[in-house]
């Protein structure tokens, strides 16, 4: 998938687990994503017809982000091809933080060729970001003419991922992360207040705040 589509950007939602170092008792551990690129820097691995080696590690480009420069290239390309991309991986599991789907997104944005976002199904915490994207890009557009439209773009989602938007939580979170995008734009002081914008314990924003706070509280 990448080669074909020349993607610069994974993104991964989910912690990966070194399947080698796992212990005699450790078994094959459920919800987890195993390293499928080379590990550590300058590292090589090969998958089928194709050589991915792991240039560079960076821990500061993004504060929540591991990147990892990868370098891919076929074995048999006389050419000598090598096609380059970042792997972004973040295992997120924090609905506090809705600052950090604007940061990937715009990154993604840039790039002309497909990213490829994945989890550890490929449903919720994927789903969640794409139905994000695909609104950002309603309203960036002009083109937001439905009367619901979180959920009709999250109906067309799940139309094309089926349980995409796994938990009410992630659908809410949705709102959250849209609702400071737009921040800025809403200028009425009874909408934002009824938002919670004025206020943050009242409105939309408070009763986030407080499903959060109870999340965590029985974690």
């Amino acid at each position: 998938m990448v080669w074909q589509e020349r993607s610069k950007y994974i993104i991964m939602l989910c912690k990966a687990v070194d399947m080698k170092r796992l212990g005699l008792l450790d078994g094959v551990l459920p919800n987890t994503c195993v390293y499928y690129w080379p590990r550590y820097e300058n590292d090589k691995a090969q998958y089928g017809d194709y050589i991915v080696c792991n240039i560079k590690m960076d821990c500061t480009t993004d504060p929540l982000f591991n990147v990892t420069h990868l370098t891919m290239h076929r074995v048999d390309d006389e050419e000598g091809f090598v096609h380059k991309l970042e792997h972004w991986q973040y295992d997120w599991n924090n609905f506090t933080d809705f600052y950090w789907p604007l940061r990937i997104l715009r990154r993604a944005r840039l790039s002309s060729m497909p990213t490829i976002i994945h989890c550890l199904d490929g449903c919720g915490r994927s789903g969640t970001l794409v139905t994000i994207e695909v609104l950002l890009m309603h309203l960036l557009r002009g083109s937001a003419q439905y009367d619901n439209l979180v959920l009709t773009t999250a109906i067309f989602v799940r139309l094309q991922r089926r349980h995409a938007i796994s938990s009410p939580l992630q659908y809410l979170f949705i709102y959250r992360t849209l609702l400071h995008w737009m921040q800025p734009f809403i200028t009425s002081n009874i909408s934002r207040f009824i938002l919670g914008l004025i206020f943050p314990n009242w409105g939309f924003v408070g009763k986030y705040q407080k499903m959060i706070s109870h999340r965590y509280r029985f974690k």
